[in-house]
């Protein structure tokens, strides 16, 4: 199987057009994150990954932050785009794009005006649906996927849950089943890189109800919110980011805590200014009961529920049609961490978080934690219900807690052993399409 690698997102691509930037099979299979237990990997390892266009048939893998952008850099550019068309008019191309992070390229419906643009300039040049696939990190639950419109193959793959995968499964169960026999020193461990409402409303309300020295917190610490502007930051007057409108979190809470928030700012337990958010640093999470995890979505997708529903209008403004929209579900690296290190969490996002989990196959942790949440429209009534936990869980003894804790050892234990084959399984749908992209090819 051949395949060529180009990408948009790696630090080494400035153009993709070109053969200068075709990229190699190691970066290849550093980019897909292997490990050497992975199931798949003799299949991604025998791939032939090319430097240039071969005459026979092969595979472009895209890696790509919007695939319409992606496309027409190859569609305009120079080098290997005249052939490129011409293989994929003559099926002897096919391409996989790549989304490894969010989607704003609308929802997954021909009638959305992304797609329908995409589809227009696919008929243009006579290529057809199906030697054009895609893989995006944002799901939905299953009872949605029946409202995807699109005659292109798509599969779901969550890469980030790659990151998180332990070099050495052991040592992780030694030291979770060690730490039983000592109490742990924090409450809550929390976690929050870039400047996000949600997650400075959670800090406000943790200086507000003096929880904050009960947990180990970053909030706004390391190098994205510095160029987000950090040291900018006023909660007398804050701009919401997600949302319209100013903030005087005064009016929320009182000057004392405003004032405590302000000086506080960036506060980071232990990232450094270039670091990464994918790391686990194993000390918080095995010092704490609990985990409050701020997602990086918390309200963009209120309102869709299960039944949801764009209404159509004409030119006029009367109704012309009603047309169901799936809700999209972006879990992160963030809810991983607490997996791999055996730890309970309240989740801050959008709805049906945790109902998707469970489709993974993995338990969550009713009724310890009151996870009625999860299946509430909006973030103004699902933060009403994960703060009244989390004012219970600290008002707690550590004594308490850690009794709380290891009454959910089995589902930890559980949770932290499905992990591996969820992963796996996530490289088998890879496998899947790459195989069924090269089998089409003539």
């Amino acid at each position: 199987m051949k395949v060529l690698f180009l990408s948009d997102t790696l630090l080494d691509s400035d153009a993709v057009t070109g053969e200068e930037k075709l990229h190699s099979k190691q970066l290849f299979l550093d980019y897909l994150k292997f490990f050497r237990d992975f199931k798949t990997k003799s299949f991604f390892e025998k791939i032939n990954i090319k430097q240039s266009i071969p005459n026979d048939r092969y595979i472009v893998f895209y890696d790509t932050f919007d695939f319409t952008t992606s496309f027409d850099k190859l569609l305009s550019g120079n080098g290997i785009t005249k052939k490129f068309i011409q293989d994929l008019q003559d099926k002897k191309c096919s391409i996989i794009f790549f989304h490894t992070d969010m989607n704003g390229l609308g929802e997954y419906r021909y009638d959305n005006s992304v797609w329908k643009k995409f589809s227009k300039t696919i008929k243009k040049y006579n290529i057809e649906n199906q030697n054009i696939s895609f893989i995006f990190h944002e799901t939905v639950v299953d009872e949605q996927k029946n409202f995807i419109d699109l005659d292109f193959k798509i599969i779901f793959h969550n890469r980030q849950s790659v990151l998180l995968y332990p070099d050495n499964k052991e040592a992780l169960k030694w030291i979770f089943s060690n730490s039983e026999g000592y109490y742990r020193q924090f409450k809550y461990c929390s976690h929050n890189n870039n400047i996000k409402d949600h997650r400075v409303d959670l800090f406000l309300f943790l200086i507000g109800n003096n929880f904050l020295d009960d947990g180990i917190c970053s909030f706004f610490g390391g190098y994205e919110p510095i160029h987000q502007g950090v040291d900018k930051l006023n909660f007398y007057n804050y701009k919401c980011r997600q949302s319209e409108g100013i903030i005087d979190y005064t009016e929320l809470y009182n000057k004392e805590t405003v004032d405590i928030a302000n000086k506080l700012i960036p506060m980071s337990y232990d990232l450094k200014v270039d670091g990464l958010q994918d790391y686990l640093n194993i000390i918080p999470h095995f010092n704490s009961y609990f985990n409050i995890v701020t997602e990086s979505v918390h309200r963009e997708y209120d309102g869709i529920g299960l039944h949801p529903t764009v209404v159509h209008m004409d030119g006029s403004g009367r109704l012309q049609n009603l047309i169901s929209v799936p809700q999209k579900i972006h879990i992160t690296e963030k809810v991983w961490k607490c997996i791999v290190s055996f730890q309970p969490f309240i989740l801050i996002s959008n709805k049906n978080n945790l109902k998707k989990l469970k489709e993974w196959g993995f338990k969550t942790f009713e009724p310890w934690i009151d996870e009625s949440y999860d299946e509430v429209e909006t973030y103004e009534e699902r933060r009403k219900l994960i703060y009244s936990e989390i004012k219970r869980l600290n008002n707690m003894t550590i004594e308490e807690l850690d009794k709380w804790y290891w009454e959910m050892e089995e589902i930890l234990v559980y949770n932290y052993n499905h992990f591996f084959d969820f992963v796996n399984n996530e490289y088998f749908k890879l496998q899947k399409l790459f195989i069924n992209s090269w089998n089409i090819l003539k």
